[in-house]
């Protein structure tokens, strides 16, 4: 594996992303084999689905920067 594609993959937020996947699979996997706590998983479910979605939203949220000039002409 070369260096920079190891780099890449072991940054902290690529392993939070990892780590939440395999929690939403884990709570779905969960509610197939025990239906009776059907909310416990859909709500595990849920909330790590949220994490993923958080930590994969763009970074940069001021990317769309309007200036504003005003012309005072006397």
């Amino acid at each position: 594996m070369n260096e920079e594609s190891s780099a890449f993959l072991l940054t902290p937020k690529n392993l939070r992303i990892t780590l939440y996947l395999s929690l939403v699979v884990a709570h779905l996997l969960f509610g197939i084999l025990y239906p009776e706590s059907i909310a416990i998983a859909a709500l595990g479910f849920t909330f790590f689905a949220v994490l993923v979605l958080i930590q994969l939203r763009p970074t940069d949220t001021q990317a769309i920067k309007v200036e504003k000039t005003v012309h005072l002409d006397k």
